[in-house]
């Protein structure tokens, strides 16, 4: 992290100090204001692919085609600042992605130069060259693709401990398709400007937002149609309940109630324990609305975490609770603490806090989960019942 953070602000510091000021008129500011205020906020789930088409890439590629690198790579570089600011806690991490997009943009406009496709008639296919300018096109999406995914692959990496093609191919291999339609956007942006005058580029900003609008209402619309007509996921899952007397394991571990500020570690394991569960990923589908969530629930003190010089170890949610019973949900062990009787100690050591306001405490299990049953009966907890689960 520390090394794409220094790389990527000394290409955002190097983009300032060249920054072509002569360029900049009342049109770009348009853009500028668009970008930031409201192409940063409007994405596009592609159905069965997961990946979102993202406005905001559009006109930072428009940016650098009429403007020139330096221009984009800071206004990516805000883009970036702005969107992540909204539901990054960590503030490092906000920087990092700031950072990384600076980065990956400078890698795009030195690819450009390198295969000669950097000079003005090029990158707007004036006269014979608009092969060239098609080519352009598409090494600006190749080469954004390519250093963005492999910038956040191996953070992912080297953050989840799992190897970086996994990574890479599970979670970033589609959005390939979303650097393209944004490259290829911009470049009809471009032309439209070049032939009928950058009043067109303004104009389309309302067209742009009421088609995203309506094209987000369809998508509830057909994501509601298909819920009702049939589920998604059925499981069977085991019923396992907690009650006095009960044996208590000894915990050397902290169990306690989550802080804010430890936001995306705590929904980062959350998701992955859903995904495990029900085979979907909120964080994909709607990250900021799934944040707000995990959010929700550490205000409403009901998240026990316990961490280890930084790293998140053991986590668990109340997701109801009633005078007579508490319902738990998301628990979740590092994999480099699994099979150390972590997850059995600590789940201990939690039922003991919550036993003191209610007299049970019940969890739901998919029956396959076997090493999870011996950890949950280690802790106390008893299989009772079965059900059906229904994913819609």
């Amino acid at each position: 992290m520390l090394i794409i953070l220094i790389i990527g602000f000394v290409c955002l510091a190097n983009a300032v100090f060249n920054l072509p000021f002569q360029k900049l008129d009342g049109y770009f500011l348009l853009l500028f204001v668009f970008t930031i205020g409201i192409g940063s906020r409007m994405t596009l789930e592609i159905p069965r692919f997961k990946s979102h088409i993202a406005v905001s890439d559009t006109f930072i590629f428009l940016a650098l085609l009429l403007y020139g690198g330096e221009i984009a790579i800071v206004l990516a570089a805000v883009e970036a600042l702005c969107s992540s600011w909204r539901f990054c806690n960590k503030k490092i991490t906000v920087f990092f992605n700031m950072a990384a997009m600076a980065l990956s943009t400078t890698v795009v406009v030195l690819s450009l130069k390198s295969f000669g496709f950097y000079t003005e008639s090029q990158l707007h296919g004036e006269g014979e060259n608009f092969k060239n300018f098609f080519i352009a096109l598409s090494v600006m999406a190749l080469a954004q693709f390519i250093s963005n995914t492999t910038i956040a692959s191996i953070y992912g990496s080297l953050k989840s401990e799992k190897p970086f093609w996994e990574t890479w191919k599970t979670k970033y291999a589609w959005t390939f398709i979303t650097y393209s339609v944004g490259a290829f956007s911009a470049g009809v942006l471009l032309k439209a400007a070049d032939t009928l005058g950058f009043g067109v580029v303004v104009a389309s900003f309302p067209i742009i937002y009421f088609v995203y609008l309506t094209y987000r209402m369809y998508m509830q619309n057909v994501e509601m149609a298909t819920a009702q007509a049939e589920p998604r996921l059925v499981c069977p899952e085991l019923l396992f309940e907690l009650k006095f007397p009960f044996p208590v394991q000894e915990c050397k571990w902290d169990v306690r109630l989550a802080d804010a500020s430890e936001l995306e570690q705590i929904a980062v394991a959350h998701d992955e324990v859903a995904f495990i569960e029900s085979g979907s990923s909120p964080m994909q589908k709607d990250r900021e609305g799934f944040l707000k969530r995990c959010l929700k629930r550490i205000e409403q003190k009901r998240t026990f975490v316990v961490f280890d010089n930084g790293k998140l170890v053991f986590k668990a949610d109340i997701v109801a609770e009633t005078s007579d019973v508490v319902y738990l949900e998301g628990i979740y062990v590092a994999p480099e603490y699994r099979g150390q009787g972590v997850g059995s100690s600590c789940l201990s050591n939690l039922s003991l806090q919550l036993m003191e306001r209610v007299e049970n405490i019940c969890l739901l299990s998919n029956v396959e989960f076997k090493g999870a049953h011996r950890s949950f009966a280690k802790a106390g907890f008893q299989n009772t019942d079965c059900c059906q689960t229904i994913f819609v």
